[in-house]
């Protein structure tokens, strides 16, 4: 999955305690990379696991990445 490097905190979270959280809830692998993409502002993030995991964390990073945007105004993802 792909974001824009200026939501990767979201995802991350303080000291990365949201990607803590991902993996205990879901059981997923979670990696956010640092670095952008090539001639990009997106930042990778990889999720590993069971489809029915990975279905469940890419719907709670999707809800976050929606809250983060309604609260600044930004464009919906």
């Amino acid at each position: 999955m792909l974001i824009h490097q200026s939501q990767a905190g979201c995802v991350i979270g303080k000291a990365g305690s949201k990607l803590r959280e991902m993996r205990e809830d879901f059981g997923v692998e979670v990696k956010v990379y640092a670095a952008c993409c090539p001639m990009s502002t997106d930042r990778i993030v990889r999720v590993n696991g069971t489809p029915q995991k990975l279905v469940k964390c890419l719907v709670s990073i999707i809800e976050m990445l929606r809250t983060v945007s309604n609260t600044s105004g930004s464009a919906s993802v």
